[in-house]
């Protein structure tokens, strides 16, 4: 079930909390000095279809208006492999596929949008990765993938504007040993067929 959030204050988390809950919200540290962040290593990758499926185990839908959230996230066990950092845009006004819909007015006024994901350690605050959505960024909407492989605690930074971003976290914990290829074949496929038509494939087999 996806939620809606919006940014609101929040205490400042310690950079080990002692809960092991995965993933628990933040205040958003703001960089006062952009440049060295153009510098960081930014992965981004369109979902294979060969690798195995990954179930999320954190998923949230962020509205931002021009505001930005944090979020601290528990990566210590990453027993099935690299924490993936997922995110899909739904941008306010996409000026790419229609630029009428980015024309403000005088009584209307209408931004580009954009969307940054700056991922940190939580501990020291060095930059880990970096990605986004418009300006400096790709302007793909989905399947947009950061991996990160060394264990620990990690601090995400959700900034932007006209833009609805669904996060999606997965340490590997939910995932399917089924191939995705496959994964819609079978009971799973069967399963949504009517009682009769399922008995006539039992008699015809």
């Amino acid at each position: 079930m996806v939620t809606l959030s919006v940014a609101v204050p929040v205490t400042v988390t310690d950079a080990a909390p002692s809960s092991p809950v995965f993933v628990t919200d933040a205040p958003p540290y703001m960089t006062p000095d952009p440049y060295p962040a153009q510098h960081a290593m930014r992965i981004s990758t369109p979902a294979e279809p060969s690798r195995n499926l990954r179930y999320p185990d954190f998923r949230r839908t962020f509205a931002l208006r021009g505001n930005s959230t944090g979020l601290v996230v528990n990566a210590t066990s990453l027993n099935n492999g690299p924490l993936w950092i997922s995110f899909d845009i739904e941008p306010l006004h996409d000026c790419l596929e229609d630029a009428e819909s980015c024309r403000g007015n005088t009584e209307k006024t209408i931004g580009r949008p954009y969307f940054t994901l700056t991922v940190r350690d939580n501990g020291t605050r060095a930059l880990v990765a970096e990605d986004g959505y418009g300006g400096i960024y790709s302007s793909q909407k989905t399947n947009r993938t950061m991996k990160i492989y060394e264990e620990g605690w990690y601090h995400l930074t959700l900034e932007g504007n006209w833009a609805d971003v669904t996060l999606s976290l997965s340490t590997g914990a939910l995932q399917n040993t089924t191939p995705m290829k496959t994964a819609v074949t079978g009971i799973s496929r069967r399963a949504t067929l009517s009682p009769e038509i399922l008995r006539h494939l039992r008699e015809d087999t």
